[in-house]
């Protein structure tokens, strides 16, 4: 957890520094709010970016959060990448759902691929 009171004693500055270096990118922030970060029993901290202007401003110190390492994006591994969505009234919804039952779909990801796939035979054959 962060701890402002100890970081403004460890590098020296005072209160009305962090608000100027914050409220430069944050406008916003004013002593108010630096009242309530500094403050535990408000729960309030700053945005690790704020955090990185103190850092940039007065260097690093105790009482500041560790910066977080990005989180690595997830990557689609799935073999069949693309996806096709549509939305369907109650009646059609119902009518789709009782074809697959006739023709044995346990599911409309299988239906609607078996669905597409004839009918682009059908096109190219006709072709």
């Amino acid at each position: 957890m962060t701890d402002y009171n100890a970081y403004c004693a460890a590098i020296g500055v005072k209160p009305r520094q962090i608000v100027s270096a914050v409220s430069a990118e944050f406008p916003k922030f004013s002593k108010i709010q630096f009242s309530m970060c500094a403050n535990p029993d408000y729960g309030v901290c700053l945005r690790p970016e704020a955090e990185g202007l103190l850092v940039a401003a007065f260097g690093n110190g105790p009482g500041l959060n560790k910066p977080a390492k990005p989180h690595p994006k997830n990557t689609d591994n799935r073999k069949k990448s693309n996806s096709f969505r549509v939305r369907l009234d109650d009646d059609t919804a119902k009518r789709v759902r009782q074809l697959m039952a006739t023709l044995g779909f346990t599911s409309v990801q299988e239906f609607l691929e078996q669905l597409l796939l004839e009918r682009l035979e059908r096109k190219e054959s006709a072709a």
